[in-house]
């Protein structure tokens, strides 16, 4: 999805304003609730990220030292995701455009945590 058109953009709204509210909200207040203790200065991996929503979540659940890499396949989403995240964008958060499939690029044991709120 890296390819931006008229009608992704117009996805990556509707999502926003209508999936988010119905289902990712949801789900991703759920994933919080279940996530339980992150670690002191931990690194955090959250997976097709979207517009942000768990990413914030879980930046206002943990202290500040943390750091959270956030990734998704759509620069759209996540020039939405940007926008939510402000100042803390590109200092408690980084945001990249990069797809979990068909394997992350990461090396192993990189993160403390990795999470993913309806990605996969």
């Amino acid at each position: 999805m890296n390819k931006r058109t008229h009608k992704h953009e117009k996805y990556v709204r509707v999502y926003d304003d209508e999936i988010l509210p119905i289902w990712s909200r949801r789900f991703g207040r759920m994933l919080m609730h279940r996530l339980g203790e992150v670690p002191h200065k931990a690194m955090v991996l959250d997976v097709a990220c979207g517009t942000g929503f768990a990413t914030l979540e879980l930046a206002r659940k943990v202290d500040p030292s943390t750091r959270i890499i956030a990734i998704d396949p759509s620069s759209a989403m996540l020039e939405v995701a940007r926008k939510k995240a402000g100042d803390m964008a590109g200092k408690r958060i980084f945001f990249r455009t990069e797809s979990a499939t068909p394997r992350l690029s990461f090396a192993n044991e990189v993160y403390d945590i990795v999470t993913c709120n309806l990605g996969l």
